[in-house]
């Protein structure tokens, strides 16, 4: 069978950039909240600012099988897509049922995109050390729920190679080719066992596949499986809070991002391209003292904007 070079484990890997920084855009709100609690509000993903998150992937997938599966890709197509929403949604697509969070982060320290979004350009923006975020990461697989991370994919054409190159590892080209000339409805049984263990992988790259028109986000996506389970410590099974955003009741989990020193690991704080008064990073660099935040770099964005 042809080999996958995209595998997931190989893909999402926070360790691509550790050598770098990861950047988190914010209000004031937002930043005082993380740097004097040290952690990160989570939010639910089917509550992110793209409609579309998770589902996403559908689209691809509808492409990919109706040009492998011309004659009967509506079937293919139907019982993977069957597989993968019942992975990410349960019984159905309702939101209370969906428990990925998510934590969104970027490559990109100094986006008009992003300071629009997140603050109307009044905000702040931490930038994280990522060797110190990739240890973190490490750290919590025994603590908190279980997440996977990585760069979101925007390439259409990568998005559709990786979806074709996990159908084409497994049987399902070949028992679809068998259902063809025979029509013996007994291997759409074992279609459905072969498309259910491919689900699993492609539930997971849906995770980080998104429209190509997001693609200046350029995002790091750490997501978190919150677990229901009433038996599990607090550890295992965070509360789900709520806060208000923009008139929006939004879920959201409590994460902690402590490196093993204890603290958050950030290197830079960006003051957004309004925030133009001296007062501003003044605020900033004594918030910093009193939290005995020390090396923590302070700069303005370079955005010229003048209201």
């Amino acid at each position: 069978m042809k080999k996958n070079k995209y595998k997931l484990e190989e893909y999402l890997k926070l360790e691509q950039i550790s050598a770098g920084m990861l950047y988190h855009y914010t209000d004031a709100a937002g930043l005082l909240g993380i740097l004097q609690n040290e952690l990160f509000w989570v939010s639910k993903s089917n509550f992110l600012n793209d409609f579309s998150e998770i589902s996403y992937i559908d689209t691809v997938i509808k492409i990919i099988c109706k040009d492998m599966f011309t004659d009967e890709y509506e079937l293919i197509a139907g019982m993977i897509l069957e597989e993968v929403h019942f992975l990410n949604f349960g019984k159905s697509m309702n939101v209370k049922e969906q428990n990925y969070y998510i934590l969104s982060l970027t490559e990109n320290p100094d986006s008009l995109a992003l300071w629009s979004t997140y603050s109307n350009c009044f905000g702040y923006n931490i930038g994280l050390d990522g060797s110190d975020l990739a240890q973190i990461m490490s750290n919590l697989q025994n603590e908190t729920p279980l997440g996977i991370h990585g760069k979101v994919i925007y390439d259409k054409a990568i998005q559709c190679q990786i979806v074709r190159d996990e159908i084409n590892i497994t049987k399902i080209p070949l028992l679809y080719n068998k259902y063809l000339k025979s029509k013996n409805t007994e291997l759409i049984k074992e279609l459905k066992d072969e498309i259910s263990l491919m689900s699993v992988a492609l539930g997971a790259y849906g995770l980080f596949f998104k429209d190509p028109l997001f693609s200046q986000e350029q995002e790091y996506r750490i997501v978190f499986f919150h677990l229901v389970n009433e038996g599990l410590s607090t550890k295992l099974n965070h509360e789900i809070k709520f806060r208000d955003r923009n008139g929006i009741i939004i879920p959201y989990i409590e994460v902690p991002m402590t490196n093993d020193k204890g603290y958050l690991p950030v290197r830079e704080l960006m003051v957004g391209p309004k925030n133009n008064l001296d007062i501003a990073e003044h605020g900033i660099d004594f918030l910093l003292y009193w939290l005995k935040k020390k090396d923590v770099t302070i700069r303005r964005s370079g955005i010229p904007l003048r209201y």
